[in-house]
């Protein structure tokens, strides 16, 4: 139904898209991405954060599995 009822004047030029690629690897190149990429992917997957904290959580807290759960979505 939308290709029938959408109507959408042709591309002009490639040059938005060639911005658009220009842009990627912009971002690609700059150091300050793969220092936050990195951060966040370490931060992630790190298991060394998470466990202590449920322990802490669960023993001292005297929060319940269910509730931690509602907490980490």
């Amino acid at each position: 139904m939308g290709a029938v009822f959408i109507h959408e004047p042709p591309s002009k030029s490639q040059r938005e898209s060639s911005r658009g690629v220009a842009g990627i690897k912009t971002a690609v190149r700059d150091r300050t991405m793969w220092v936050v990429a990195g951060f966040i992917f370490f931060w992630t997957f790190s298991p060394s954060n998470r466990i202590p904290l449920f322990y802490y959580q669960t023993d001292t807290l005297k929060f319940s599995q269910q509730f931690i759960g509602l907490l980490a979505r």
